[in-house]
C-alpha cells in the first residue's frame, strides 16, 4: 500500500526504524 508523498515515506522510514530497532533489541537479549 504506497499513497506516495513525503509524509508516506515518513511512516515508512519510521516503521522500518522502529523495525530495526526491535530486531538490534531482541539480539541483544540473546546474547546476554
Amino acid at each position: 500500500m504506497m499513497f506516495g508523498g513525503i509524509e508516506s515515506g515518513g511512516e515508512t522510514y519510521a516503521a522500518g526504524l522502529l523495525a530495526l530497532m526491535r530486531f538490534l533489541n531482541l539480539n541483544n537479549s540473546k546474547v546476554e
